[in-house]
């Protein structure tokens, strides 16, 4: 096996670095998070009676993206 020159060799990422890659939406901070959490619960009380009245593939979008999101984020406050 060959050395590696120092200039070459890999530095270890910090575990917050690699957290924030993966995780996504856990990079923003927590009231950041939580203000995305309500605007979209907010939303949600407009967006399903709207896809329920006007029925088209953009209010179909927005009531599955809204209730997926609502839904997700609801269990991972309980993992």
């Amino acid at each position: 096996m060959a050395p590696i020159a120092s200039s070459t060799a890999l530095q270890p990422a910090n575990s917050t670095q690699l957290q924030h890659r993966v995780a996504g939406m856990s990079s923003l901070s927590g009231t950041t998070h939580w203000k995305v959490e309500r605007i979209v619960a907010t939303a949600m009380l407009g967006i399903i009676p709207g896809a329920f009245i006007f029925e088209s593939p953009l209010m179909n979008y927005l009531f599955a993206a809204s209730v997926a999101l609502h839904a997700h984020w609801g269990l991972l406050e309980y993992r």
